[in-house]
């Protein structure tokens, strides 16, 4: 490959479909990254690890699937390519505001500085979130059911208040925190960004709307989120808008985070990852936004590479974010460690995309559902109940036909493939199953807020 890169930049979207992009075919252009795509390597079969924040980000970040070394909410015993960087003396920064790529969670680890939106001593920031998260707490332990009832009737009446704050970081505000970071950070970094734009709830970015229509999206959003059997196509279509505003304001930004690297001389000779930790439904299979299902509309993602020395090219082949990690390396001339589990991107194509989805709590020898997917084909396997999906993907884009009884062969051999996967994860696994550290009260209530309820109550996440 080409000379190593100066500056590496990893920029990740939550809940970004590929479709969503105008050089992934999306019907609304999205300017600035279908520019990025025009000078890059971009991967158009591009597949996460699994359909969950928690499920996807070890593949991201650390080269591991879900499964290997038991627990899946964290980072637990993982090496990630941030303590690579900062292991070769390269600074190191991570900006989001995700609750569930924490520092409690190990996502920290290997950044000189790291900002999560969390305050360390673990109480929300602002005097009305401090204040609802008190009182959330006690009634919680007191008189849960009547917090619940309140807890609903503060959400729907926050939601009609213009100025009630998102429950994550605007990406303009994201850009202004790393733009800040930069003077002092040399020649030479390492970068991730993760957006929360493009994750739920919606609305806020449509010009134009009246505060009864804002309120109106705002409590499809919520509906949506909690009540998925009860939208109709138009409710489904109304929420693709919402999101695909949110997608346009994203790629404003992200061209104005790419002026300013451009204006202080640092973009031509900076390494430029970027991709999205999972997808989004609406609709498809009966879903909304994602879940625990492992069809394409939560697993294929964006991935653009745009590395100094490396000529633009479009890449039909199936990839996967398994291998994003090594290419980071690759690209700045660093050796990858022996814990990763992937290979770079960069290199030689795959034959075929692995993903799983995994107890939240911890995992045994087997993750509860599994796939495999070729350029062609695609099976699914679910461990809990028995069942086998079998879909011909380079026909049946939408995987809307179970092929299993009449293609034997095809199903037999991908699942050939996937117990292959399974034995190298085990025997790539750094420890024993378990469960990651408890979620302090900070971090469960930015939960609640990004509509993870089942994970803020409980005793751990998997969004």
């Amino acid at each position: 490959m080409a000379e190593a890169a100066t500056r590496v930049l990893l920029i990740t979207v939550d809940s970004l479909r590929a479709d969503a992009l105008g050089l992934y075919g999306a019907s609304e252009p999205t300017p600035v990254l279908d520019g990025l795509g025009a000078e890059a390597v971009v991967f158009e079969q591009a597949f996460a690890t699994g359909p969950h924040t928690t499920q996807s980000f070890p593949g991201i970040l650390a080269s591991n699937y879900p499964t290997t070394g038991g627990t899946v909410q964290n980072l637990a015993g993982r090496r990630s390519v941030a303590e690579v960087f900062q292991s070769a003396g390269r600074p190191t920064a991570g900006f989001h505001s995700n609750p569930l790529l924490s520092r409690s969670r190990g996502y920290g680890r290997g950044f000189d500085v790291f900002w999560d939106s969390l305050p360390e001593g673990g109480s929300p920031t602002g005097a009305v979130p401090r204040a609802v998260d008190r009182l959330g707490r006690l009634a919680a332990r007191h008189c849960a059911p009547l917090f619940r009832l309140a807890r609903r009737g503060y959400r729907a009446a926050a939601r009609r208040v213009r100025h009630v704050e998102l429950p994550h970081e605007p990406a303009e505000r994201l850009n202004e925190r790393a733009l800040e970071w930069l003077p002092g950070a040399g020649p030479c970094w390492f970068l991730w960004l993760h957006y929360m734009d493009p994750h739920w709830p919606y609305a806020t970015r449509l010009p134009g709307l009246s505060e009864s229509e804002r309120a109106e999206a705002m409590r499809l959003s919520d509906r949506a989120l909690r009540h998925p059997d009860r939208l109709n196509a138009d409710d489904c279509e109304r929420l693709r808008g919402y999101y695909r505003a949110e997608v346009g304001y994203l790629d404003r930004c992200l061209g104005a985070l790419f002026d300013a690297l451009r204006a202080r001389g640092l973009w031509a000779d900076t390494a430029v990852f970027f991709t999205a930790d999972h997808g989004q439904a609406f609709g498809e299979h009966g879903r909304t936004f994602h879940g625990d299902v492992l069809y394409d509309e939560l697993l294929r993602v964006p991935l653009i590479v745009r590395v100094p020395g490396i000529r633009p090219a479009r890449r039909p082949g199936v990839a996967s974010l398994i291998d994003l990690a090594p290419a980071m390396c690759e690209a700045a001339g660093l050796a990858a460690p022996a814990e990763f589990e992937g290979r770079s991107l960069l290199a030689a194509q795959r034959e075929a995309a692995f993903a799983e989805t995994a107890y939240r709590l911890f995992v045994s020898e087997r993750p509860k559902r599994a796939a495999v997917r070729t350029p062609e084909w695609k099976l699914l396997v679910d461990y809990e109940g028995g069942a086998e999906e079998l879909y011909h993907v380079a026909l049946d884009p939408g995987e809307l036909r179970n092929e299993a009884a009449g293609h034997a062969q095809e199903a037999e051999r991908l699942r050939v493939l996937l117990e292959a996967h399974r034995r190298r994860t085990r025997a790539a696994a750094s420890g024993p199953c378990g469960r990651s550290a408890a979620d302090g009260e900070a971090v469960k209530a930015r939960l609640r807020a990004l509509g993870y309820m089942d994970e803020a109550d409980g005793p751990g996440a998997g969004g």
